[in-house]
């Protein structure tokens, strides 16, 4: 373990002298820490299809929709539900610069959008009928799963703040994509406006630490549900 610690240490230390996309990324992290989520950029596309084929049979009847790629990456994933949702214009969003680049020279549309997280524009955006939030609310796990009993690089606070931002942008009767995430969705207070989407593909085993409110590990291997429909908004409660 130790040894491999080194080999990373010393890789990133290569690629910090050597590429400057990788020292622009880092500099970013260490500036803007408090607004990371994932830090890895690893994605593909068509990489959830029976995710992008719930939300193509939900909007099939709708002509419009407006859907929402958060944490995007490079963009694969908003292309990929291009290919699905053909009707919808994605607005893809991501806080690094590189990866939108990236987006914009190989996926770019009139059926998309990117922007980055941090802008107003971002900020300003709303009324989306879907959001899409897959392999974002992680960190990597660099120590082995049952030795790791709390979370410390990534508090649960951190990615609560986020989901009640998240929350003011989805339309009632919108749907929330959320997987591959440290936490569960069901231990917010947003939550309790959503319901969890009946449909096939929804429930699947993920075996990777999953940690409460208080960034303790309570499983090891969980039930996770990955799909919820926001039912009201909060001044309707």
């Amino acid at each position: 373990m130790k040894l491999n610690r080194l080999k990373v240490s010393w890789s990133h230390f290569v690629s910090f002298l050597t590429d400057k996309d990788f020292r622009k990324e880092y500099w970013l992290f260490v500036t803007k820490r408090k607004h990371y989520h994932q830090t890895l950029h690893d994605t593909a596309l068509n990489r959830y299809p029976e995710l992008f084929e719930i939300c193509k049979n939900y909007f099939k009847r709708s002509k419009k929709v407006s859907i929402l790629s958060f944490g995007c990456s490079t963009g694969e994933e908003v292309a990929s539900i291009n290919q699905y949702v053909p009707q919808a214009f994605v607005t893809g969003t991501d806080i690094s610069e590189v990866c939108l680049k990236k987006c914009n020279q190989h996926f770019k549309n009139d059926r998309n959008r990117f922007i980055n997280s941090l802008s107003e524009e971002f900020v300003k955006s709303e009324n989306f009928d879907a959001i899409f939030c897959l392999a974002v609310f992680q960190r990597p796990q660099t120590v082995p799963k049952k030795s790791l009993k709390t979370i410390t690089n990534y508090p649960f606070d951190q990615f609560n703040k986020k989901i009640i931002e998240l929350d003011t942008k989805l339309n009632v009767d919108g749907l929330l994509f959320i997987d591959r995430c440290d936490f569960s969705f069901l231990d917010t207070e947003t939550s309790a406006r959503y319901a969890i989407l009946n449909v096939a593909n929804n429930k699947i085993i993920r075996d990777r630490p999953v940690f409460n409110a208080a960034n303790e590990r309570h499983d090891l291997v969980t039930d996770a549900y990955r799909v919820f429909i926001k039912k009201n908004n909060p001044l309707t409660n």
